[in-house]
């Protein structure tokens, strides 16, 4: 089962091959969408895997007054210990039991809770007892695609007016303005400074969360975050809570430029900002040099053209409207999407849900009573998207994932008036092309973005004209 961004991690579907042996596998109804799956593995199902792991260890092991390799299997079982017995029993109830579900056509949602303890002194070292394992799973719920009980939502066609080419323009003034660097903070400075975990006296945490960060009011875009470092002297410390900057944490990461999961480990820690430097900007002059500074840095065809005033708003002007016409489809993309989760009900074994939820790092029973209306929802479009992407057999190849996670790294880059192309941000790619829970992310990011694409021909949404201004507005 696929989910939207940001669930992922909460549901997973496992699917394997099924090789039928002597196992006894049963499945037990237990309840609405519950199940117990058993599991009985004999020796003859794990005798040979555990010899076979005891003799690869006897090739790395000396024994004085035998050749290497050649010591007795019944001295070296007696060596190694209930080890390769524990690992090998675990390991092949594991695998059945995913291959089971696959086998069986079964989608459960969250991951299998063992409902059988076992300790050291349950396993044989002479490999003779016979072993149950019993999991406990949630099954996903059936539901029906039907795109008729949908409650549209409206199409923006944005109209760039000139108040919000103007701020634009402003922005660019200041940022290819005279720099200085005053002691103290005023509204429009970026600031730099040390991020550090804290403990309750206020000092830094051995080993903790500890990075240079710079911020900056134009990227953050939240002016009533930004006042409370106003007036800051070079070496204040204050509290510093990134969540307060914005409610999507991957807009968090962007700013910060850190890694979603490295803003997530934050969570619930206490951070706090020593200034180091402050930078302000006075404003450049409207003029061809400015231009044409504004035109290389964000590396525009006309960069090297000489441009008027008149010139240089209307190319801004058509800049402007190409990003916010991927601005409105994303916004309506997302607004399609809650309306159709909002008309498709399902029902979920909560309880289930709840007690998973708890084995789960960073869980409590009041996280997991907060978080369950958005699952609900995760889980209604997981089954729409899956059973889209199935209908229209999706797919996305390696090469098409690396661009995507490439081409995102260097729009962030280039957002931040970098260039894409230097050779100081290889390292920074290679770091991102490495990652793979990025790729996983992005694999399932493509194949929703063509489910969604899918439905947005099905549909004819009603349009509303609007100003830049006023769609930034409703954004935020």
């Amino acid at each position: 089962m696929l989910l939207p961004i940001g669930q992922q991690h909460l549901f997973s579907l496992f699917l394997f091959h099924f090789n039928p042996n002597a196992l006894e596998i049963t499945k037990v109804n237990t309840g609405d969408l519950l199940a117990e799956v058993h599991i009985q593995i004999a020796p003859e199902d794990y005798r040979q895997p555990v010899q076979e792991a005891i003799k690869a260890q006897g090739k790395r092991v000396s024994v004085p007054g035998f050749r290497g390799g050649k010591v007795p299997f019944n001295l070296l079982r007696k060596m190694v210990g209930l080890g390769p017995v524990i690992e090998q029993v675990n390991k092949i109830a594991s695998n059945k039991l995913f291959e089971y579900l696959q086998e069986n056509n079964l989608s459960i949602l969250g991951q299998p809770i063992p409902t059988t303890t076992k300790t050291e002194a349950d396993y044989d070292l002479e490999c003779n007892n016979t072993y149950d394992f019993h999991f406990e799973i949630g099954l996903s719920p059936e539901l029906t695609f039907d795109l008729n009980k949908v409650t549209l939502p409206v199409w923006y066609d944005i109209n760039v007016d000139d108040e919000f080419v103007n701020k634009e323009i402003e922005q660019y003034q200041t940022r290819f303005g005279e720099s200085s660097s005053p002691e103290s903070v005023g509204p429009n400075d970026v600031i730099f400074g040390r991020a550090f975990e804290a403990d309750e006296n206020g000092e830094a945490v051995e080993g903790g969360f500890d990075r240079t960060l710079s911020l900056n009011p134009t990227r953050i875009g939240n002016d009533a975050f930004f006042e409370q470092f106003v007036g800051m002297a070079i070496d204040d410390v204050k509290p510093l809570n990134l969540f307060a900057m914005s409610d999507d944490v991957a807009k968090i990461g962007d700013i910060t430029f850190m890694e979603e999961e490295e803003v997530e480990a934050l969570r619930g820690k206490t951070v706090h900002f020593q200034l180091r430097r402050v930078s302000r900007y006075g404003k450049a002059d409207l003029n061809a040099a400015f231009f044409k500074k504004v035109a290389e840095a964000y590396h525009w065809e006309s960069a090297e053209e000489e441009m008027d005033e008149t010139t240089f708003r209307e190319t801004l002007r058509t800049k402007i409207a190409s990003e916010l016409e991927d601005t409105a489809k994303l916004h309506f993309s997302g607004n399609l999407q809650k309306a159709i989760v909002e008309a498709h009900t399902v029902t979920l074994p909560e309880n289930f849900l709840s007690k998973w939820l708890l084995t789960q790092e960073g869980y409590d029973e009041a996280k997991v009573a907060e978080e369950m209306p958005k699952l609900r929802d995760s889980v209604v479009w997981s089954l729409i998207s899956e059973q889209i992407q199935k209908e229209q057999n999706f797919q996305a190849s390696d090469e098409e994932i690396q661009n995507r996670v490439l081409g995102k790294a260097m729009d962030i880059v280039r957002r931040a008036g970098m260039d894409p192309q230097s050779p100081q941000m290889e390292s920074y790619y290679r770091a991102v092309m490495n990652d793979e829970k990025r790729w996983e992310e992005e694999y399932r990011l493509m194949i929703s973005d063509m489910v969604m694409e899918h439905i947005s021909t099905l549909v004819t949404a009603g349009k509303e004209a609007i100003t830049a201004t006023k769609f930034v507005e409703q954004l935020k």
